[in-house]
């Protein structure tokens, strides 16, 4: 599998020390919708994706949006069975506004052909829309100007499975400080979709050893997206 071979290691600015614990964890309960959104038992209205991003507007509901190139609200397609959610964007990310460019969407690009798909068959965004500065992870408050709008696009895109990946998206949406390392190799409920924590292309780049765990994740999505 070409996702498994070794790749060159791509300069990156030190790290960022993590931020303190999301939340306490509640891995038995899922986490309760931050906004009103359309029951999922009735159909929602056409267009619903599009009227989630026209909510989102041009944002300024955090510091974020005063050194913003472009906002990064995601892409693929609308009617998914997979959607990926990352933690936060990139300089490519934000030079295009579109999630996973370069070389991390290079790397994401090889795992879904792992697995039988076509990035076009997948929706792919990220937990915050805009880039934080100097290669910092979001804040507590950035998250939380963000995340209403991530669970609207949940609910619009109605996924058969969410792969979250990195620490942050995974934490933010299962509501829980426990580590990715615990979290992945699993499926947990997402309000109401079955969600795959693993690592993000970013961590796997300079961790290049954890692929094969990358891996076996990608492989039991595959198997929870076709039976």
């Amino acid at each position: 599998m070409a996702f498994l071979r070794p790749t060159a290691r791509p300069e990156r600015p030190a790290a960022a020390p993590p931020g303190p614990p999301l939340g306490p964890a509640r891995q038995t309960t899922p986490a309760a919708p931050l906004v009103p959104v359309p029951s999922t038992e009735s159909a929602l209205p056409a267009g619903y994706l599009t009227t989630v991003r026209a909510g989102l507007g041009g944002c300024t509901r955090c510091h974020l949006h005063e050194k913003r190139q472009n906002l990064v609200f995601g892409e693929g397609n609308p009617h998914p069975l997979l959607m990926v959610i990352g933690d936060w964007p990139g300089s490519e990310d934000a030079r295009t506004g579109r999630p996973f460019q370069g070389q991390d969407g290079e790397m994401l690009t090889k795992m879904f052909k792992a697995i039988d798909l076509q990035r076009e068959e997948v929706y792919v965004t990220t937990l915050v829309k805009c880039q934080p500065p100097a290669g910092r992870p979001p804040t507590r408050d950035e998250i939380a100007a963000c995340l209403p709008f991530l669970l609207q696009q949940i609910v619009a895109l109605a996924p058969r499975v969410i792969c979250a990946m990195g620490s942050l998206a995974t934490q933010t949406l299962l509501v829980t400080d426990q580590p990715l390392t615990r979290l992945r190799g699993g499926f947990h409920d997402c309000h109401g979709v079955a969600l795959m924590p693993t690592f993000h292309p970013r961590f796997l780049h300079e961790h290049p050893e954890m692929k094969k765990a990358t891996w076996q994740d990608l492989l039991m999505i595959r198997k929870k997206l076709v039976p």
